[in-house]
């Protein structure tokens, strides 16, 4: 099945290890958008909600790295859950800070990215389609933030009062990169590894003769 197999010892370790400083670096990212907010824009967001979901992504961080400690295969599946865990996680703080014109909302590709690079294409796949799902929601409920909304309000709303053509062409540009990555990174993350094989395979035989 492919959700059980297991990378060998060295790239599992290496891809969890990358996976967590990616994330690292996205919080830290967010927290310091955060204290910039609160702080210097004294914008009137939900704080404690968004404190919250900082607070479970730090602990969630420590586990990974007492796992590392402890672990030492990780399946393809465990790789899914952390991904699907930051798409849900990064939906909440948008959800909380504006919706889809809040520009973190590019992060979305991070995941993808991610996996496209080293999961199945299966996974990759389920994952963009959650993070496109979440995109679109975010696009209808969110908590609006008027610092991020432009000077001239028909940037934000048409005339009906709906999405305006800015905010619907971030979501096509997401869209349009998020099926690029899953195609074209999952082609060629999938031949390198076919090529490894390959490699691996010659010089067991030569080591052989």
């Amino acid at each position: 099945m492919v959700g059980s197999r297991f990378f060998p010892l060295a790239a599992s370790q290496l891809n969890l290890k990358r996976l967590l400083i990616i994330r690292l670096i996205v919080f830290a990212c967010q927290v310091a958008a955060v204290l910039y907010a609160r702080f210097l824009l004294e914008l009137d967001l939900e704080y404690t909600a968004i404190l919250l979901v900082l607070g479970l992504v730090a602990i969630v961080n420590v586990l990974v790295v007492l796992r590392l400690k402890n672990v030492a295969n990780f399946s393809d599946t465990e790789f899914l859950g952390h991904l699907l865990f930051d798409v849900i996680t990064l939906s909440l703080l948008i959800y909380l800070s504006g919706g889809a014109s809040n520009p973190f909302v590019s992060f979305f590709l991070v995941p993808i990215t991610i996996s496209a690079a080293i999961l199945p294409w299966t996974f990759t796949w389920a994952v963009a389609g959650i993070s496109l799902g979440a995109y679109t929601l975010l696009l209808f409920w969110y908590l609006p933030l008027s610092a991020l909304l432009p000077m001239d309000a028909h940037m934000d709303m048409d005339a009906s009062g709906g999405i305006s053509l800015h905010i619907l062409g971030m979501w096509f540009n997401f869209l349009v990169s998020a099926v690029l990555i899953t195609y074209f990174v999952v082609k060629m993350a999938t031949e390198i590894r076919a090529q490894d094989k390959t490699l691996n395979r010659y010089r067991e035989e030569n080591l052989r003769y």
